[in-house]
């Protein structure tokens, strides 16, 4: 430990993970630590707002394996789980609720009941916010930080990814100068892009598998102008690439040979798909009813592009989780922590990302806490 009285503490980000980790190390060291907040927005949060349509899906009841795409992921959240979750929430004020697929709400559900526990205990706690303030640079030099000049003891990257309105291209380059591996970005969670038209489907939704590779999901498929949306391609949109086909099971409770009994006939055919669908199905096989029931079963589109990171929920990729210790703090550079989405960690929907945001702040919290107790 430093031998000084109070530790600077400069957090880059003033989203879900910096407000979180900023919030309990104050709660932890008190008189300990000044902690300043740098927030590129004019208001912190604006992410969280738009999480979960609005209500904020705080976690997921359901942490099995397969949700993410590191075990990093899961070594954090293995000290910081569900329960962790819900107290440190209730020791902001905030009482959450639990909907039968095991995704984790505010009670009131509304994301500003989040924002305003978070931002409120950070105010109570007399940490410093600064909004409308955009980092520009980060040196480290004889065990010091120097955010644009001013002097930290630690510095937390907590700048989020490249779908957050918070993060600054400045402050990724900042970390890979700083010797970080970035592992190449795209978005996730959003709508793509296909080769093949989908102008005459556009509107229509259907339940279907989607399928890329052996990652399978069940749900909502969403026809757009020029591609597909929808939570299951949402899902799938995390393992994309260039050329990749993707395959929609339209009736995935039942084999081909059970459709070629139900569906004996071109009308009983069109009566059980939204109209342009049978049309498109049909015109994939100039008419042909048995060729149209196998394409009912493996309906393809070759991924062409994903929507805009203004449009996606998360960013896939980010600073490489072999640069960082279990505690997030940087293996190359003491005393600094990168934590939530600019980290190579991404989750499925329904709470996963943002529990990792929190996880991960509270890994980087107890870390400090300890080596300045």
């Amino acid at each position: 430990m430093m031998n000084k009285s109070v530790f600077k503490i400069g957090v880059v980000g003033g989203g879900a993970s910096g407000l979180f980790f900023s919030y309990f190390l104050k709660s932890k060291l008190a008189s300990k630590v000044n902690i300043c907040i740098f927030e590129k927005n004019s208001k912190v949060g604006k992410k969280i707002l738009a999480t979960g349509n609005g209500k904020c899906n705080l976690s997921n009841d359901n942490l099995e394996s397969g949700l993410y795409n590191s075990s990093f992921a899961y070594e954090i959240i293995r000290k910081f789980g569900v329960n962790e979750v819900k107290n440190a929430f209730k020791r902001l004020g905030l009482l959450t609720k639990t909907d039968k697929e095991g995704r984790i709400y505010p009670y009131s559900l509304s994301a500003n009941s989040v924002l305003d526990a978070l931002y409120n205990g950070n105010i109570s706690l007399g940490n410093k916010i600064i909004c409308d303030y955009q980092v520009n640079d980060i040196k480290y030099d004889n065990n010091c930080f120097l955010i644009d000049g001013k002097p930290f003891d630690y510095c937390i990257m907590a700048c989020g990814g490249k779908a957050s309105v918070a993060y600054s291209h400045l402050i990724g380059e900042k970390l890979v100068d700083l010797g970080h591996k970035w592992v190449a970005d795209h978005p996730g969670l959003c709508a793509i892009k296909t080769k093949e038209a989908t102008s005459s489907l556009n509107g229509i939704k259907v339940k279907a598998r989607v399928s890329v590779d052996d990652h399978k999901f069940d749900g909502e498929v969403l026809f757009k102008d020029h591609g597909l949306s929808g939570i299951a391609i949402f899902e799938v949109s995390r393992y994309l690439e260039s050329g990749k086909t993707i395959h929609l099971d339209l009736m995935s409770d039942y084999s081909i040979e059970k459709l070629k009994e139900m569906i004996d006939n071109v009308s009983t055919f069109n009566y059980s798909f939204p109209k342009m669908i049978a049309k498109d199905l049909m015109n994939r096989v100039s008419g042909d009813l048995n060729l149209a029931l196998s394409i009912v079963k493996d309906y393809k589109f070759t991924f062409d592009g994903y929507a805009s990171y203004q449009n996606a929920q998360i960013m896939v990729g980010g600073i490489d989780t072999n640069d960082v210790n279990q505690d997030c703090e940087s293996k190359i550079i003491p005393n600094l922590y990168i934590i939530g989405e600019v980290l190579n960690v991404d989750g499925t929907c329904g709470g996963y990302n943002l529990h990792f945001a929190w996880a991960s702040a509270y890994a980087a919290c107890e870390a400090i806490a300890k080596a300045l107790k």
